[in-house]
Protein backbone atom coordinates (compact mmCIF):
# COMPACT_ATOMS: atom_id res chain seq x y z
CA UNK A 1 0.00 0.00 0.00
CA UNK A 2 1.16 3.27 -0.89
CA UNK A 3 2.00 5.82 1.88
CA UNK A 4 5.03 7.36 1.28
CA UNK A 5 6.04 10.55 0.69
CA UNK A 6 7.19 13.77 2.78
CA UNK A 7 4.50 16.86 1.73
CA UNK A 8 1.51 17.79 3.44
CA UNK A 9 -0.81 15.86 1.65
CA UNK A 10 1.36 13.04 2.06
CA UNK A 11 0.98 13.52 5.79
CA UNK A 12 -3.00 13.80 4.91
CA UNK A 13 -3.26 10.82 3.29
CA UNK A 14 -1.29 8.90 5.87
CA UNK A 15 -3.67 10.22 8.51
CA UNK A 16 -6.74 8.96 6.57
CA UNK A 17 -4.96 5.19 5.80
CA UNK A 18 -4.24 5.25 9.90
CA UNK A 19 -8.04 6.32 10.57
CA UNK A 20 -8.87 3.61 8.06
CA UNK A 21 -6.61 0.89 10.08
CA UNK A 22 -8.19 1.86 13.47
CA UNK A 23 -11.93 1.08 12.06
CA UNK A 24 -11.35 -2.13 10.85
CA UNK A 25 -8.78 -3.04 13.85
CA UNK A 26 -12.19 -2.87 15.71
CA UNK A 27 -14.61 -3.62 12.98
CA UNK A 28 -13.17 -6.23 10.41
CA UNK A 29 -15.88 -7.54 9.18
CA UNK A 30 -16.51 -3.66 7.33
CA UNK A 31 -13.13 -4.13 5.24
CA UNK A 32 -15.44 -4.99 2.28
CA UNK A 33 -17.62 -1.95 2.22
CA UNK A 34 -14.00 -0.69 2.21
CA UNK A 35 -11.94 -2.03 0.09
CA UNK A 36 -12.69 0.32 -3.13
CA UNK A 37 -12.18 3.66 -0.66
CA UNK A 38 -8.50 1.98 0.22
CA UNK A 39 -7.84 0.68 -3.52
CA UNK A 40 -8.93 4.60 -4.47
CA UNK A 41 -7.04 5.91 -1.36
CA UNK A 42 -3.61 3.90 -2.39
CA UNK A 43 -3.55 5.04 -5.95
CA UNK A 44 -4.39 8.60 -4.96
CA UNK A 45 -1.00 8.41 -2.57
CA UNK A 46 1.03 6.68 -5.70
CA UNK A 47 0.26 9.63 -8.13
CA UNK A 48 2.81 12.14 -9.10
CA UNK A 49 1.28 14.72 -8.59
CA UNK A 50 0.30 14.34 -5.17
CA UNK A 51 0.73 17.53 -4.05
CA UNK A 52 -1.39 19.69 -5.96
CA UNK A 53 -4.63 21.41 -5.42
CA UNK A 54 -6.20 18.76 -7.45
CA UNK A 55 -4.91 15.53 -5.00
CA UNK A 56 -6.57 18.09 -2.34
CA UNK A 57 -9.87 17.91 -3.76
CA UNK A 58 -9.57 14.18 -3.96
CA UNK A 59 -8.49 13.23 -0.71
CA UNK A 60 -10.91 16.01 0.68
CA UNK A 61 -13.47 13.80 -1.33
CA UNK A 62 -12.35 10.86 0.07
CA UNK A 63 -12.43 11.91 3.86
CA UNK A 64 -15.82 12.74 3.10
CA UNK A 65 -16.31 9.31 1.81
CA UNK A 66 -15.15 7.53 4.60
CA UNK A 67 -17.60 9.48 6.71
CA UNK A 68 -20.21 8.50 4.77
CA UNK A 69 -19.08 4.97 4.64
CA UNK A 70 -19.05 4.87 8.61
CA UNK A 71 -21.97 6.39 8.93
CA UNK A 72 -23.73 4.26 6.40
CA UNK A 73 -22.83 1.24 8.58
CA UNK A 74 -23.90 2.54 11.73
CA UNK A 75 -27.41 3.53 9.82
CA UNK A 76 -27.89 0.16 8.65
CA UNK A 77 -27.08 -1.55 11.91
CA UNK A 78 -29.26 0.40 13.95
CA UNK A 79 -32.80 0.94 11.59
CA UNK A 80 -33.57 -2.38 12.73
CA UNK A 81 -34.06 -0.98 16.21
CA UNK A 82 -36.85 0.57 17.61
CA UNK A 83 -36.62 3.95 20.07
CA UNK A 84 -38.72 2.14 22.27
CA UNK A 85 -37.67 -1.71 21.85
CA UNK A 86 -40.18 -4.85 23.04
CA UNK A 87 -38.36 -5.92 26.49
CA UNK A 88 -35.70 -8.73 26.61
CA UNK A 89 -34.97 -7.83 22.88
CA UNK A 90 -31.37 -7.12 23.49
CA UNK A 91 -30.20 -3.96 21.23
CA UNK A 92 -26.41 -4.63 20.24
CA UNK A 93 -23.80 -2.50 19.21
CA UNK A 94 -22.18 -2.68 15.53
CA UNK A 95 -19.12 -4.84 17.22
CA UNK A 96 -21.98 -6.99 19.15
CA UNK A 97 -22.02 -5.36 22.43
CA UNK A 98 -24.90 -5.18 24.62
CA UNK A 99 -26.74 -1.94 24.64
CA UNK A 100 -30.23 -2.92 26.14
CA UNK A 101 -32.63 0.06 26.83
CA UNK A 102 -36.68 0.19 27.16
CA UNK A 103 -36.65 4.06 26.04
CA UNK A 104 -34.36 5.57 23.67
CA UNK A 105 -33.03 8.43 26.69
CA UNK A 106 -33.52 6.20 29.09
CA UNK A 107 -30.26 4.50 27.76
CA UNK A 108 -27.06 3.96 29.91
CA UNK A 109 -24.06 4.29 28.14
CA UNK A 110 -21.79 2.76 30.34
CA UNK A 111 -19.54 0.55 28.38
CA UNK A 112 -19.12 3.34 25.79
CA UNK A 113 -17.98 5.71 28.82
CA UNK A 114 -15.68 3.42 30.48
CA UNK A 115 -13.97 2.91 26.57
CA UNK A 116 -13.32 6.36 26.53
CA UNK A 117 -12.32 7.04 29.91
CA UNK A 118 -9.39 4.13 29.03
CA UNK A 119 -8.07 6.58 26.48
CA UNK A 120 -7.16 9.26 29.31
CA UNK A 121 -4.28 9.49 32.12
CA UNK A 122 -5.80 8.71 35.00
CA UNK A 123 -5.04 10.85 38.36
CA UNK A 124 -4.05 9.05 42.04
CA UNK A 125 -6.48 9.89 44.60
CA UNK A 126 -9.55 11.11 42.54
CA UNK A 127 -12.43 9.14 41.75
CA UNK A 128 -13.45 9.67 38.08
CA UNK A 129 -16.60 8.67 35.52
CA UNK A 130 -17.56 9.94 31.98
CA UNK A 131 -20.86 11.38 30.82
CA UNK A 132 -21.68 11.31 27.34
CA UNK A 133 -24.57 14.11 26.70
CA UNK A 134 -26.46 15.20 22.73
CA UNK A 135 -24.30 18.20 23.07
CA UNK A 136 -21.74 20.20 25.10
CA UNK A 137 -24.33 22.74 26.20
CA UNK A 138 -26.81 19.84 26.88
CA UNK A 139 -24.02 18.57 29.28
CA UNK A 140 -23.20 21.46 30.70
CA UNK A 141 -27.07 22.35 31.70
CA UNK A 142 -27.52 19.16 33.32
CA UNK A 143 -24.71 19.68 35.32
CA UNK A 144 -26.16 22.99 36.53
CA UNK A 145 -29.22 21.69 37.14
CA UNK A 146 -28.60 18.95 39.47
CA UNK A 147 -25.90 21.17 41.49
CA UNK A 148 -28.42 22.21 44.02
CA UNK A 149 -29.45 18.05 44.46
CA UNK A 150 -26.12 17.48 44.50
CA UNK A 151 -24.32 20.43 47.08
CA UNK A 152 -27.80 20.46 49.48
CA UNK A 153 -28.78 23.98 48.67
CA UNK A 154 -31.74 25.58 47.98
CA UNK A 155 -29.83 28.65 45.75
CA UNK A 156 -26.54 28.41 43.67
CA UNK A 157 -24.10 30.71 42.84
CA UNK A 158 -22.10 30.61 39.38
CA UNK A 159 -18.75 32.31 39.30
CA UNK A 160 -17.10 32.28 35.69
CA UNK A 161 -15.46 35.08 33.08
CA UNK A 162 -16.65 35.72 30.25
CA UNK A 163 -15.96 33.52 27.37
CA UNK A 164 -17.87 31.11 24.60
CA UNK A 165 -21.10 32.87 24.06
CA UNK A 166 -23.55 30.10 24.40
CA UNK A 167 -22.51 29.45 27.97
CA UNK A 168 -23.17 33.11 28.58
CA UNK A 169 -26.67 33.02 27.30
CA UNK A 170 -27.12 29.03 29.36
CA UNK A 171 -26.46 31.70 32.35
CA UNK A 172 -29.34 34.20 31.38
CA UNK A 173 -31.95 30.81 30.96
CA UNK A 174 -31.41 29.53 34.30
CA UNK A 175 -30.62 32.78 36.12
CA UNK A 176 -33.69 32.98 38.77
CA UNK A 177 -34.43 32.48 42.04
CA UNK A 178 -32.39 29.20 42.49
CA UNK A 179 -29.56 29.93 40.46
CA UNK A 180 -27.40 34.08 40.12
CA UNK A 181 -24.69 34.09 38.13
CA UNK A 182 -21.92 36.35 37.86
CA UNK A 183 -19.15 36.21 34.79
CA UNK A 184 -16.56 38.83 35.07
CA UNK A 185 -15.12 41.08 32.27
CA UNK A 186 -11.93 39.96 33.13
CA UNK A 187 -9.47 37.41 35.35
CA UNK A 188 -8.45 39.84 37.78
CA UNK A 189 -12.27 40.68 38.91
CA UNK A 190 -12.92 36.88 38.43
CA UNK A 191 -9.23 35.88 40.66
CA UNK A 192 -10.88 38.34 43.57
CA UNK A 193 -14.52 37.06 43.59
CA UNK A 194 -12.92 33.24 44.24
CA UNK A 195 -10.71 34.42 46.57
CA UNK A 196 -13.84 35.69 48.61
CA UNK A 197 -15.59 32.53 48.07
CA UNK A 198 -17.90 33.98 45.18
CA UNK A 199 -19.85 30.97 43.49
CA UNK A 200 -20.29 27.30 44.29
CA UNK A 201 -19.74 26.67 40.72
CA UNK A 202 -16.60 28.33 39.52
CA UNK A 203 -16.52 27.69 35.92
CA UNK A 204 -13.49 28.67 33.35
CA UNK A 205 -11.54 27.79 30.12
CA UNK A 206 -7.98 27.54 29.38
CA UNK A 207 -8.39 29.24 26.74
CA UNK A 208 -11.38 31.97 26.41
CA UNK A 209 -13.76 31.65 23.03
CA UNK A 210 -13.75 35.64 23.15
CA UNK A 211 -11.96 38.24 20.71
CA UNK A 212 -8.89 37.89 22.30
CA UNK A 213 -8.49 34.14 22.91
CA UNK A 214 -7.41 35.10 26.51
CA UNK A 215 -5.17 32.74 27.73
CA UNK A 216 -6.35 31.36 31.99
CA UNK A 217 -3.24 32.08 34.06
CA UNK A 218 -3.24 29.72 36.43
CA UNK A 219 -0.73 30.95 38.88
CA UNK A 220 -3.12 33.52 40.30
CA UNK A 221 -6.25 31.20 40.23
CA UNK A 222 -4.16 29.13 42.24
CA UNK A 223 -3.09 32.18 44.92
CA UNK A 224 -6.63 32.86 45.08
CA UNK A 225 -8.38 29.97 45.79
CA UNK A 226 -5.54 28.73 48.49
CA UNK A 227 -6.90 31.80 50.33
CA UNK A 228 -10.83 30.68 49.72
CA UNK A 229 -12.55 29.95 52.44
CA UNK A 230 -14.95 27.62 51.19
CA UNK A 231 -12.66 25.07 48.97
CA UNK A 232 -14.45 22.18 50.27
CA UNK A 233 -17.82 23.14 49.33
CA UNK A 234 -16.94 24.12 45.94
CA UNK A 235 -17.40 22.55 42.04
CA UNK A 236 -14.85 23.70 39.86
CA UNK A 237 -15.77 23.32 36.43
CA UNK A 238 -13.77 23.37 33.22
CA UNK A 239 -14.08 23.54 29.73
CA UNK A 240 -11.68 22.17 27.39
CA UNK A 241 -13.49 22.39 24.12
CA UNK A 242 -10.80 24.61 22.39
CA UNK A 243 -7.90 22.89 23.88
CA UNK A 244 -8.57 19.53 23.00
CA UNK A 245 -5.56 17.14 24.26
CA UNK A 246 -3.25 20.01 26.04
CA UNK A 247 -5.01 20.80 29.14
CA UNK A 248 -3.72 18.24 31.72
CA UNK A 249 -6.29 17.30 34.02
CA UNK A 250 -3.77 14.87 35.82
CA UNK A 251 -1.63 17.46 36.65
CA UNK A 252 -4.83 20.10 37.44
CA UNK A 253 -6.19 17.86 39.74
CA UNK A 254 -2.65 16.86 41.63
CA UNK A 255 -2.25 21.26 42.39
CA UNK A 256 -5.73 20.96 44.08
CA UNK A 257 -4.80 17.80 46.07
CA UNK A 258 -3.70 19.48 49.10
CA UNK A 259 -6.77 21.90 48.87
CA UNK A 260 -9.42 19.82 46.96
CA UNK A 261 -12.99 21.10 46.16
CA UNK A 262 -15.79 19.04 46.28
CA UNK A 263 -15.98 18.14 42.77
CA UNK A 264 -14.13 19.24 39.18
CA UNK A 265 -15.81 18.71 36.16
CA UNK A 266 -14.62 18.99 33.02
CA UNK A 267 -16.78 19.80 30.39
CA UNK A 268 -15.58 19.39 26.58
CA UNK A 269 -17.64 19.50 23.10
CA UNK A 270 -16.47 16.01 21.14
CA UNK A 271 -17.73 17.17 18.15
CA UNK A 272 -15.02 18.41 16.19
CA UNK A 273 -11.71 17.73 17.81
CA UNK A 274 -12.65 14.10 18.80
CA UNK A 275 -13.41 13.14 15.59
CA UNK A 276 -11.16 13.79 12.81
CA UNK A 277 -12.87 16.98 12.26
CA UNK A 278 -15.85 14.87 10.22
CA UNK A 279 -18.19 15.38 12.38
CA UNK A 280 -20.09 11.81 12.81
CA UNK A 281 -22.20 12.84 15.65
CA UNK A 282 -23.04 15.36 18.27
CA UNK A 283 -21.16 14.51 21.33
CA UNK A 284 -20.68 16.24 24.69
CA UNK A 285 -19.15 14.75 27.47
CA UNK A 286 -18.96 15.65 31.20
CA UNK A 287 -15.79 13.98 33.38
CA UNK A 288 -16.73 14.07 36.85
CA UNK A 289 -13.89 13.96 39.60
CA UNK A 290 -14.04 14.08 43.54
CA UNK A 291 -11.16 12.53 45.93
CA UNK A 292 -11.38 9.15 46.90
CA UNK A 293 -13.71 8.15 49.13
CA UNK A 294 -15.78 11.22 48.56
CA UNK A 295 -19.70 9.97 49.52
CA UNK A 296 -20.73 13.66 47.01
CA UNK A 297 -19.01 11.44 44.19
CA UNK A 298 -21.60 9.54 44.13
CA UNK A 299 -24.53 11.63 44.62
CA UNK A 300 -23.00 13.57 41.80
CA UNK A 301 -23.10 10.57 39.59
CA UNK A 302 -26.49 9.57 40.66
CA UNK A 303 -28.09 12.79 40.28
CA UNK A 304 -26.16 13.49 36.45
CA UNK A 305 -27.56 9.84 35.47
CA UNK A 306 -31.24 10.85 36.48
CA UNK A 307 -31.16 14.69 35.80
CA UNK A 308 -29.95 12.94 31.80
CA UNK A 309 -32.46 9.97 31.51
CA UNK A 310 -35.24 12.27 32.37
CA UNK A 311 -34.92 15.36 30.44
CA UNK A 312 -33.09 13.13 27.17
CA UNK A 313 -29.97 15.06 27.47
CA UNK A 314 -28.16 12.16 26.67
CA UNK A 315 -27.05 11.18 22.99
CA UNK A 316 -29.49 8.54 20.99
CA UNK A 317 -28.44 5.20 20.44
CA UNK A 318 -27.20 5.77 17.10
CA UNK A 319 -25.16 8.61 17.74
CA UNK A 320 -23.32 6.15 21.01
CA UNK A 321 -22.50 3.78 17.43
CA UNK A 322 -21.37 6.59 15.71
CA UNK A 323 -18.98 7.67 17.88
CA UNK A 324 -17.48 4.31 19.12
CA UNK A 325 -15.20 4.89 15.97
CA UNK A 326 -12.82 7.27 15.92
CA UNK A 327 -13.90 8.72 19.60
CA UNK A 328 -13.12 5.24 21.17
CA UNK A 329 -10.25 3.86 18.81
CA UNK A 330 -7.07 5.30 20.58
CA UNK A 331 -5.63 8.56 21.64
CA UNK A 332 -3.50 8.64 18.82
CA UNK A 333 -5.88 9.48 16.34
CA UNK A 334 -6.68 13.02 18.48
CA UNK A 335 -3.98 13.39 19.49
CA UNK A 336 -2.73 14.05 15.81
CA UNK A 337 -5.77 15.70 14.78
CA UNK A 338 -5.17 18.24 17.24
CA UNK A 339 -1.79 18.72 16.77
CA UNK A 340 -2.19 20.09 13.57
CA UNK A 341 -5.06 21.76 14.16
CA UNK A 342 -3.19 24.01 16.79
CA UNK A 343 0.29 24.02 14.40
CA UNK A 344 -2.05 25.56 11.37
CA UNK A 345 -3.90 27.89 13.43
CA UNK A 346 -0.49 28.72 15.29
CA UNK A 347 1.02 29.30 11.92
CA UNK A 348 -1.53 31.25 10.34
CA UNK A 349 -1.66 33.65 13.02
CA UNK A 350 2.24 34.48 12.72
CA UNK A 351 2.38 34.85 9.00
CA UNK A 352 -0.73 37.57 9.80
CA UNK A 353 0.46 39.43 12.27
CA UNK A 354 1.71 42.72 10.59
CA UNK A 355 -0.30 42.23 7.91
CA UNK A 356 -1.69 46.10 7.95
CA UNK A 357 -4.32 47.39 6.19
CA UNK A 358 -8.06 46.24 7.16
CA UNK A 359 -6.32 43.35 9.65
CA UNK A 360 -5.45 45.59 12.67
CA UNK A 361 -4.45 43.30 15.17
CA UNK A 362 -4.39 39.22 15.23
CA UNK A 363 -5.58 36.98 18.40
CA UNK A 364 -4.15 33.90 18.84
CA UNK A 365 -2.51 32.27 21.99
CA UNK A 366 0.53 31.35 20.74
CA UNK A 367 1.17 35.75 20.15
CA UNK A 368 0.33 36.38 23.27
CA UNK A 369 2.49 36.65 26.53
CA UNK A 370 1.11 33.00 27.90
CA UNK A 371 2.33 31.05 24.24
CA UNK A 372 4.53 28.87 26.45
CA UNK A 373 1.84 27.36 29.18
CA UNK A 374 1.08 24.29 27.49
CA UNK A 375 -2.59 25.19 26.97
CA UNK A 376 -2.07 28.47 25.14
CA UNK A 377 -3.50 26.66 21.59
CA UNK A 378 -6.40 27.20 19.77
CA UNK A 379 -7.82 25.73 17.09
CA UNK A 380 -8.89 29.25 15.91
CA UNK A 381 -7.12 32.69 15.20
CA UNK A 382 -9.47 36.26 15.39
CA UNK A 383 -8.69 39.08 12.85
CA UNK A 384 -9.59 42.65 13.86
CA UNK A 385 -10.54 44.93 11.45
CA UNK A 386 -10.09 48.50 11.23
CA UNK A 387 -13.48 48.98 10.27
CA UNK A 388 -16.72 47.18 9.15
CA UNK A 389 -20.22 47.93 8.58
CA UNK A 390 -22.64 44.99 8.25
CA UNK A 391 -22.25 45.48 4.37
CA UNK A 392 -18.43 45.72 4.75
CA UNK A 393 -18.68 42.23 6.11
CA UNK A 394 -20.78 40.64 3.60
CA UNK A 395 -18.76 42.05 0.89
CA UNK A 396 -15.46 40.86 2.45
CA UNK A 397 -17.01 37.54 2.75
CA UNK A 398 -17.85 37.55 -1.16
CA UNK A 399 -14.37 38.50 -2.01
CA UNK A 400 -12.87 35.85 0.23
CA UNK A 401 -15.29 33.27 -1.65
CA UNK A 402 -14.64 34.20 -4.98
CA UNK A 403 -11.17 34.32 -5.05
CA UNK A 404 -10.87 31.03 -3.66
CA UNK A 405 -12.92 29.43 -5.75
CA UNK A 406 -10.97 31.41 -8.66
CA UNK A 407 -7.95 29.79 -7.23
CA UNK A 408 -9.29 26.38 -6.64
CA UNK A 409 -8.35 26.30 -2.82
CA UNK A 410 -10.30 24.01 -0.50
CA UNK A 411 -11.28 27.47 2.08
CA UNK A 412 -14.92 27.61 2.56
CA UNK A 413 -16.96 30.25 4.53
CA UNK A 414 -18.60 28.03 7.53
CA UNK A 415 -18.81 28.33 11.50
CA UNK A 416 -17.14 26.23 14.09
CA UNK A 417 -13.46 25.18 14.17
CA UNK A 418 -11.40 21.51 14.23
CA UNK A 419 -12.20 20.80 10.25
CA UNK A 420 -9.96 18.45 7.75
CA UNK A 421 -10.00 21.70 6.12
CA UNK A 422 -10.48 25.43 6.18
CA UNK A 423 -12.85 28.21 7.03
CA UNK A 424 -13.36 31.74 8.03
CA UNK A 425 -16.29 33.57 9.54
CA UNK A 426 -17.26 37.18 9.87
CA UNK A 427 -18.02 37.79 13.19
CA UNK A 428 -18.84 40.46 15.89
CA UNK A 429 -16.28 41.43 18.47
CA UNK A 430 -16.85 41.67 22.31
CA UNK A 431 -14.71 45.14 21.65
CA UNK A 432 -16.93 47.85 20.99
CA UNK A 433 -17.41 48.97 17.54
CA UNK A 434 -15.10 46.39 15.91
CA UNK A 435 -15.54 44.18 13.20
CA UNK A 436 -13.45 40.63 13.09
CA UNK A 437 -12.73 37.47 10.90
CA UNK A 438 -12.44 34.04 12.54
CA UNK A 439 -10.31 31.93 11.15
CA UNK A 440 -10.27 28.09 11.64
CA UNK A 441 -7.98 26.11 9.93
CA UNK A 442 -8.16 22.86 10.08
CA UNK A 443 -5.88 19.38 10.47
CA UNK A 444 -5.09 18.93 6.32
CA UNK A 445 -1.89 21.05 5.52
CA UNK A 446 -1.24 21.88 1.62
CA UNK A 447 -1.66 23.68 -1.12
CA UNK A 448 -5.15 25.18 0.15
CA UNK A 449 -3.60 26.30 3.70
CA UNK A 450 -0.82 28.16 2.21
CA UNK A 451 -3.32 29.68 -0.81
CA UNK A 452 -5.36 30.61 2.28
CA UNK A 453 -2.90 32.70 4.19
CA UNK A 454 -1.81 34.50 1.20
CA UNK A 455 -5.19 35.37 -0.03
CA UNK A 456 -5.71 36.73 3.83
CA UNK A 457 -2.70 38.64 3.57
CA UNK A 458 -2.95 39.92 0.26
CA UNK A 459 -7.10 41.03 0.90
CA UNK A 460 -6.18 42.50 4.15
CA UNK A 461 -3.56 44.93 3.21
CA UNK A 462 -5.96 47.11 1.35
CA UNK A 463 -6.14 49.87 3.35
CA UNK A 464 -10.03 50.52 4.01
CA UNK A 465 -13.09 48.46 2.79
CA UNK A 466 -13.30 51.29 0.26
CA UNK A 467 -10.36 50.19 -1.40
CA UNK A 468 -11.26 46.87 -1.14
CA UNK A 469 -14.55 47.48 -3.23
CA UNK A 470 -12.07 49.70 -5.52
CA UNK A 471 -10.03 46.55 -6.38
CA UNK A 472 -13.41 44.20 -7.17
CA UNK A 473 -15.91 46.08 -8.52
CA UNK A 474 -17.48 43.39 -10.39
CA UNK A 475 -18.56 41.93 -7.02
CA UNK A 476 -22.32 43.15 -6.13
CA UNK A 477 -24.21 42.18 -2.98
CA UNK A 478 -27.46 41.06 -3.41
CA UNK A 479 -29.89 43.50 -3.17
Amino acid sequence: MAEGGRGGLAREGRTLADAHRALLARFAFLEPDFRTWRERLDARLAAPDLETLAAERDLDDLAMELRALWLGAVRSHAAGILKSPPHFRLARTLDGGRYDFPYDRWGKPDAFERAYGETLETADGWSRRHFFFGNAMSALATLLLQCRKTLDKPRISILGHKGYFEILRLMEILAGQDIAARFTADQTSFNAFLRKGGGDVVIFEPVYADARLSVWDDAPFFAAWRARPNRAATVIAVDTSLVGDRFDMAAFLARLAPHPPALVVQAVSALKLHQLGLEFANMGILSVFAPDNSELFNNAVHNLRSTRQTLGTGANFEEYYAIEYPMLAGGELFRTHCARVFDNNARAARALQGTGGLIVRVAHPALGPARDKPWAVAPVCVLGLREGTGDDKLFLRQVLQTEARRRGLLFQSGSSFGFRGHRFEMGVSDEPGEATVRLAMGARDGPSADGAIALLKEVGAHGSFAALRAAYPDIRLPG
